[in-house]
């Protein structure tokens, strides 16, 4: 089956609905972790579901300064006012930049030793 942006939406909205309504510091860093193990389920899922979009050209369509990224996902309220943007980067370090809201990430490196901002996948 194809990825596309909705099934990719039904797999991230569990993340979503958790993360919801709570503030973006390192308890919820910890929750997400437990409930949703960088080996576990959904994350292994979520890793599938961007690797096949990538690969079909929907998902990071945009490049720049060695940079694939796009939005996958507008904030709207069946997102719990969260937005989903996929970057994906090689040995490169991203322009800097703000999110004056938070922002909650979900490491897939592609390589064992990759790091982003100092930490592996999760």
């Amino acid at each position: 089956m194809e990825m596309t942006r909705e099934l990719f939406f039904q797999l991230v909205r569990p993340v979503l609905a958790f993360a919801a309504a709570r503030p973006l510091d390192a308890d919820l860093d910890a929750a997400l972790n437990a409930q949703f193990p960088y080996d576990g389920n959904t994350c292994m899922a979520l890793r599938r579901a961007c690797r096949d979009a990538i690969a079909a050209g929907w998902m990071c369509a945009r490049e720049a300064g060695g940079i694939r990224y796009g939005r996958v996902l507008k904030p709207t309220p069946d997102s719990h006012g969260f937005s989903i943007d996929v970057v994906q980067m090689q040995d490169v370090a991203g322009p800097h930049h703000r999110h004056p809201h938070g922002e909650i990430d979900l490491i897939m490196p592609l390589t064992p030793e990759a790091k982003f901002d100092g930490r592996p996948g999760g």
